[in-house]
């Protein structure tokens, strides 16, 4: 089994503080039928505060990643839960998760800088954010990407690409009059593992020997949103001049 555990630090206003959260994403296999749709697999923290199934996974938010670790480690007992579909056999198994090597150098919030969520941005707008640089090799982030999509889906803009390094972007093209969603991502999937670990521990229920390995990968992101920004459409030459004419006529 191999638990993917994504840290992950995030700003959603940019006239807040980021939050910090950290997502855990079981991926199991072994099951009789690989495809049967009864199969399922969860993790969950004893308490509220982490899950995660074959679809989704969920984490609360905490005001400093000093919060988040101890989240994190003061879930002694964290619980998986495997049904195979095609025997209706349930497997149920505690683990632990240590993350103690987590550190600030890994998650690093985005902020944007001059942007608020509701502005007006114009057909060809320029965003600019800054972040705290970091000496630690592990913790540099590999990959970004910037890209700003309408509330209808019916316009994205994503280029040109983006790296790492950038603090600014700026779509290539005139972006359409409409609300939009902006959002510029950085993503660490090179970690070390040993800053996130999850240890096996035993079968508690159910009828045990589904798993015979257990290993974990760790990502850290970085992201920040902002939300409906406004491309106002282009007044209407057209129109302004017929009412110029209009207001000309009456005079005469």
């Amino acid at each position: 089994m191999n638990l993917d555990i994504e840290a992950a630090v995030r700003s959603t206003n940019p006239a807040l503080p980021a939050y910090y959260a950290a997502f855990f994403r079981p991926n199991v296999t072994g099951f009789t039928d690989p495809s049967h749709p009864g199969n399922y697999v969860s993790v969950q923290s004893n308490t509220p505060n982490f899950f995660g199934d074959n679809n989704t996974s969920s984490s609360s938010g905490f005001s400093t990643i000093g919060e988040l670790i101890n989240a994190m480690n003061d879930t002694k007992d964290w619980t998986l839960s495997i049904t195979d579909g095609a025997t209706s056999n349930a497997y149920i198994y505690s683990f632990s998760v240590d993350a103690g090597f987590l550190a600030p150098d890994y998650l690093r919030p985005i902020q944007f800088v001059g942007l608020t969520n509701g502005a007006d941005v114009g057909a060809a707008p320029v965003f600019g954010w800054t972040q705290d640089a970091t000496d630690v090799p592990d913790a540099q982030y590999r990959t970004a990407s910037a890209l700003m999509y309408n509330d209808a889906n019916t316009a994205i803009y994503s280029s040109p690409a983006i790296t790492p390094a950038d603090t600014s972007w700026a779509p290539d093209e005139a972006v359409d009059p409409g609300l939009y969603t902006l959002i510029v991502r950085q993503t660490n999937n090179k970690m070390n593992p040993n800053v996130i670990t999850a240890s096996m521990g035993t079968a508690t229920g159910g009828n045990g020997g589904f798993i015979t390995d257990f290993y974990t990968t760790v990502t850290a992101t970085s992201e920040a949103v902002a939300f409906r920004l406004n491309v106002p459409a282009p007044a209407s030459g057209g129109a302004l001049f017929a009412l110029a004419a209009f207001a000309t006529r009456r005079r005469r």
